[in-house]
Formats: structure tokens, C-alpha cells, sequence
């Protein structure tokens, strides 16, 4: 197995992985929904004059991600057994009155919004808002404000084969079939750049080329986005410990069917 990284930022990764099954990609992907994450569960409204109804208005605070100050515990794992404490909550709280458009930095409390721009609702001419919101720790498989990320994975699209003599007779046609420009001609040669490639097969249907592309079936690219706390080289990680948690989860109970 071999990892290979193509480009990073704060936000995104992506890099290839070498040498693994479909299965074990898909596993890991699917993990990235059991990291624990902690997002907005419960909102006390004292007041709220806006246009939004109140379920409304805490459906989007609730979607807001935030970067808490400390880290707590899943709420069924707490001591308190499930009644809720500081070991298993957070509390922010905001308060505005307008005119004004109430934005997610206007949170205040044991966390803050990590994309502060990020507005909440309008309040015309004296209406008020004011609430507290709790904050616990779950898992996307509940509600999709607990993902951390997004992670998606592509097979590495593989160049077969093309007419060589037509690509000789069009290289610049054959440039420019591509919509995400993964073709090029250097020396006469057809190369086919798989980081581009999003595998739609418009090449070898809209050409004279003869281009014939496979997916390999061992090697594949991941691509992760964050929008949590969570780094997104993180999230692969936490992933894959989620993933070999349950892996030995389920080998226990397997031994216990001797």
C-alpha cells in the first residue's frame, strides 16, 4: 500500500491510495459518519420576533458549525446517565434586536461559529432574539449537522488504448474533447491526467480516437472537505479508528458464537 498526496489546504485533501479493495474504500468512507462531532442539539427560546417559525429558526442554528472551547463526552456515555450536565453539554447563547441581520458570530458562550458570516435571520424595527443553545456530541448517522466532513473516493481512471495515427492527425481537436481538460498530446502521445479525469466517458464516445478508458479496481484518489473542527486529514484518521473499532467489535461477538 502506498499513499501519495497531490494537494492540501486548510479545507481539502486529496491523495491517492494504492493497492486497496473497492470494499476497504468504501468502508472507510462510510465510517467518516460515526466520528463523533459536537453541533448545536437544543435550543431555549426566550424570545423571537422574526419571520421564522421556532422550529425553523433552531433547524438552522442547529446546522451552523461550531468549535467548541472544550471537549465533552456523548450524552449516553455520561455519567449523568443521559440527563445532561457539563460533561456531556455545551451552552452558547445570543441576543439581538433589530434592525439588523443576525449573524452566526453573534454565538456566544463555550464555543463560537467557525464561519462567522453565516446569517441566521433578519429582525426588522424592534423585534427581538434571544435564546440559549445546548451543544452535545453525536454522529451523522442521527443528523447530518454531527458530519464532519465530507469524503468521497474515485477509482483511478486507467488509459487503455487509442488510435494512434488520429491522434497524430488531431491533437488539438482531441485537447480540447475533454470538459475537465485530462487530455493531452505530448510527442505524439495521448496522456490522460487521472487527478482531472472524472471518469464521464465523453472522449470515448464523442471521438474518432478509438480512446478506451478503464477504472483500476486497486488504486483510488480520496478527496476530503471539512466544514468541522475537525482538519481534514483528520477526519480520514478518525475514520479509519472508527472503522478498526468496529472491526474488533464485531470479532468479538463472533467469538462468542463458539
Amino acid at each position: 500500500m502506498e499513499v501519495k498526496l497531490i494537494k492540501k489546504s486548510d479545507n481539502e485533501i486529496m491523495f491517492y491510495v494504492n493497492d486497496i479493495s473497492v470494499t476497504l474504500a468504501n468502508a472507510v468512507r462510510r465510517s467518516s459518519f460515526e466520528i463523533p462531532i459536537i453541533a448545536i442539539d437544543e435550543l431555549e427560546i426566550y424570545a423571537n420576533d422574526s419571520a421564522l417559525f421556532d422550529e425553523v429558526l433552531a433547524h438552522r442554528v442547529g446546522l451552523i458549525p461550531i468549535k467548541p472551547t472544550r471537549d465533552i463526552v456523548m450524552q449516553e456515555q455520561c455519567s449523568c446517565n443521559g440527563k445532561g450536565c457539563s460533561k456531556c453539554q455545551l451552552k452558547l447563547k445570543l441576543e439581538a434586536e433589530g434592525p439588523c441581520w443576525v449573524y452566526a458570530s453573534e454565538l456566544k458562550g463555550e464555543g463560537k461559529a467557525i464561519y462567522a458570516d453565516m446569517p441566521i435571520v433578519w429582525l426588522d424595527k424592534k423585534q427581538k432574539l434571544k435564546f440559549v443553545a445546548i451543544a452535545r456530541k453525536g454522529k451523522a448517522t442521527k443528523h447530518a449537522k454531527f458530519q464532519a466532513g465530507l469524503v468521497v473516493y474515485k477509482p483511478v481512471a486507467i488509459l487503455k488504448s487509442y488510435n494512434t495515427s488520429y491522434v497524430k492527425q488531431h491533437a488539438q481537436e482531441i485537447q480540447q474533447l475533454c470538459p475537465k481538460k485530462a487530455l493531452t498530446v505530448n510527442n505524439n502521445k495521448l496522456l490522460l491526467d487521472a487527478e482531472k479525469c472524472d471518469l464521464c466517458l465523453y472522449c470515448t464516445e464523442h471521438s474518432e480516437a478509438g480512446i478506451k478508458i478503464e477504472t483500476s479496481d486497486k488504486d483510488f484518489i480520496f478527496y476530503i472537505e471539512t466544514y468541522s473542527y475537525l482538519k481534514p486529514e483528520e477526519i480520514f484518521i478518525k475514520a479509519l479508528e472508527v472503522l478498526s473499532s468496529n472491526l474488533t467489535e464485531l470479532q468479538k461477538q463472533i467469538k462468542k458464537l463458539k
